[in-house]
């Protein structure tokens, strides 16, 4: 299953209500069109936070440049953690602007391998010894979703999710148009965001079910 497009979303909706699918969103006026649009976003954000999902998160890595202490991080990162430098190897110890100016009143003083970092700014880490080398700092973090706009624009969520984003979006169409059954369609919507929450929540079988050709096994999580 494909991920579906923005326009691909909106005209779902406009062809459930009966109205006139539109070819592009682009600078359009149709205020039923830009509602869709702004909920479309809404709820793709409401979804996100609902629960700490494992597909919110992501891995990347800086390479250093010898002398330099300021580093920038993966465009789409919210939160960074689990540095990681390669070249010892070495966990990285999160440290804070306090702690570099108590220890170095110039900030500079420090040279070497690095063995912490320091956030200093959004998507901004300097690293604590300046490092003299070039080596690779491996590290994860929690991604950010990012406003969907144009016409081949995709959601920002697995295609599991996507039934339910569409849910949603029809009900909030049906609450803009009057429609009978908007809170019917948002209950089932609310219903399905917390099914999508329970099944992520619940703990794996401590056995699995026998299969042709298998015996009982335990459990691969244990």
């Amino acid at each position: 299953m494909a991920s579906y497009t923005l326009l691909q979303l909106i005209n779902f909706i406009l062809r459930d209500l009966q109205e006139t699918t539109v070819s592009t969103v682009a600078a359009t006026t149709n205020n039923l069109v830009l509602y869709l649009i702004d909920q479309l976003n809404f709820l793709m954000y409401e979804i996100a936070e609902a629960e700490n999902w494992d597909w919110l998160y992501a891995s990347s890595s800086i390479t250093t440049v010898a002398n330099q202490q300021e580093y920038s991080l993966a465009a789409d990162c919210e939160m960074a953690h689990a540095f990681r430098q390669m070249k010892t190897p070495m966990w990285l110890a999160k440290r804070d602007l306090v702690w570099l100016a108590e220890t170095y009143p110039d900030f500079t003083d420090s040279t070497g391998d690095p063995e912490g970092y320091i956030p200093v700014s959004w998507q901004k880490i300097w690293l604590d010894p300046i490092p003299t080398s070039v080596m690779t700092i491996n590290y994860s973090y929690k991604k950010f979703l990012t406003r969907v706009a144009g016409d081949t624009d995709t959601p920002q969520l697995p295609e599991p999710f996507q039934n339910l984003l569409i849910t949603g979006l029809r009900a909030m169409a049906y609450k803009y148009a009057g429609h009978p059954d908007s809170d019917k369609e948002m209950g089932l919507y609310l219903a399905r965001l917390q099914k999508r929450i329970t099944l992520f929540r619940e703990e794996p079988p401590d056995e699995y079910p026998k299969l042709a050709g298998w015996d009982y096994g335990e459990s691969p999580y244990a």
